[in-house]
Parts: structure tokens; C-alpha cells; sequence
């Protein structure tokens, strides 16, 4: 869709560029032939004949489509590497897992952990381990990425660990766990993946 509106743009700024050429070279011709010392001067503009003209507005056009041709393929190319991180609990293993649902890699930039009483924090062991007394998880797992960690597309990573997901535990990870995921693209282009009510 995009590039359709580029190249309709195109084709207006040509029609519009050999159309102002045209015209204002009809004009200066028309003023020459009007003077007598125009004679013989029909064909040209100022020096510069209506092919001329047409030539420039041809070349003119062709430096936009390369601008715009190269602009859509910068845009392809970021679409193409774009990460999507989503962080999702699988009741049925008692999971919480952060996966890439882009199709390119995702670059962490941070990640936190919380709860509704307990501010976000940078993860850590310690953090983590705040948390789950918190929460009143018991013994699980939990896992931390640090900066600059990578997550290939269509790969998971198993945030927290509950084992068995009793209703106690359930409650509180879905009404009271807080957790943020700062991200990049290959290009530098961030965005934030967040599990639990703001």
C-alpha cells in the first residue's frame, strides 16, 4: 500500500513537472515570437529547446523515483528484522515465557520486575527473589536477562518457573506480577514488552 501511494505520487510530480515545463516554455516562446528580435527563435527558450526542457523535468523525475525506491527499501528492510516480544503465562505448565513473535532478532536493552506493591526493578537474583517472597510463590524458577542479551525469532525464554499452578498462585502472578522488557531492533528502533496490570 505504501508503495502504491509512492508511485502514484510519482507519476503526479512527473505529469505535474512536463506539464509546468511545457507551459512555461510555451509562454517564453510565445514572448519571443512576439518581439522582433525573436526571429527564428520558435523552437527555443532562452536557448534552451522544448526537448531540453523535457529532458531536465525526465531527469528530475528519475532522482525522485531513486529517492523514493530507496526510501521503500530502507522501510522493507527494517520490517524485515522487526522483533516482537510478548511475555504470556501457560497455565498448564506453570510457565511464564517470553517469546519473539517477529521475524527478526531482539536485542534487550532491560528488563524489570515487580509487583503492585513493589515498585519495578532492574532484575536480578536478588530482585527476583524479592519478588517470589512477595507473591508467596515457594520455591521456583526464575531466569533474568541482562543487556544486550539476544532473542532469535520464533524462540522463548522461560521467565518464571511456578511448577504447579494452584488458584493461590495464579491469583497472584495474574493480579499482583509486574514485569517490563525494554527491547531493540537491528536498527536501534525500541519498544517495551510488559506482563501485569499497569
Amino acid at each position: 500500500m505504501d508503495r502504491s501511494k509512492s508511485l502514484v505520487g510519482i507519476v503526479v510530480l512527473a505529469i505535474v513537472a512536463v506539464y509546468l515545463t511545457v507551459f512555461v516554455c510555451t509562454a517564453e516562446v510565445a514572448d519571443l515570437q512576439s518581439s522582433s528580435s525573436a526571429a527564428g527563435s520558435v523552437a527555443a527558450c532562452n536557448g534552451v529547446s522544448l526537448a531540453d526542457w523535457c529532458v531536465i523535468a525526465i531527469a528530475v523525475v528519475a532522482v525522485a523515483v531513486s529517492i523514493t525506491e530507496a526510501s521503500v527499501a530502507r522501510r522493507h528492510a527494517r520490517l524485515s528484522v522487526r522483533p516482537s516480544l510478548n511475555i504470556a503465562s501457560d497455565v498448564s505448565k506453570g510457565l511464564i515465557e517470553l517469546e519473539n513473535a517477529g521475524l527478526g532478532p531482539a536485542v534487550i536493552t532491560r528488563m524489570q520486575v515487580g509487583t503492585s506493591e513493589l515498585p519495578l526493578q532492574d532484575a536480578s537474583a536478588e530482585t527476583w527473589d524479592l519478588v517470589i517472597d512477595l507473591l508467596d510463590l515457594g520455591a521456583v524458577d526464575r531466569t533474568w536477562l541482562p543487556p544486550r542479551t539476544i532473542i532469535a525469532s520464533s524462540s522463548r525464554v522461560v521467565l518464571l518457573s511456578i511448577g504447579e499452578w494452584t488458584t493461590s498462585k495464579g491469583e497472584a502472578v495474574a493480579s499482583r506480577l509486574r514485569i517490563s522488557v525494554s527491547y531493540e531492533s537491528l536498527y536501534g528502533e525500541s519498544w517495551d514488552a510488559k506482563y501485569g496490570a499497569e
